[in-house]
């Protein structure tokens, strides 16, 4: 797991930080369903999906720049084209695993609120 964070990069503790907070509204809205909440939660999301997107780009820039200047990249591209690929991927996995979950949790609460 710490590999799988390491190959992220930085961006991931963005996508992480936003994430749980998404997460902890989400958790806070099935406690108390208020729609007013509902608007944090969407708020935390998009700035999430935001810093997935940067994450990723912030990462194939790295990964393109680096098979341009490392003579042992150019002599096997292909590898370190999809090595860093595997490696640039990291925050949209994360982020969208941890949107998956928030998202999953405003459709209990939005439920229980009918109820």
């Amino acid at each position: 797991m710490m590999d799988f964070f390491h190959a992220g990069g930085y961006s991931m503790w963005i996508v992480l930080g936003l994430g749980v907070g998404a997460l902890v509204v989400a958790l806070g809205l099935i406690a108390v369903p208020d729609p007013r909440r509902l608007g944090t939660v969407r708020a935390l999301t998009g700035a999430t999906l935001f810093a997935i997107v940067s994450g990723v780009a912030a990462n194939l820039t790295a990964v393109f720049h680096h098979i341009a200047h490392d003579d042992d990249a150019l002599r096997a591209p292909a590898v370190a084209l999809f090595q860093g690929l595997g490696e640039a991927l990291a925050p949209a996995v994360l982020g969208c695993t941890v949107l998956s979950i928030t998202w999953l949790l405003v459709a209990v609460a939005v439920r229980r609120d009918r109820e």
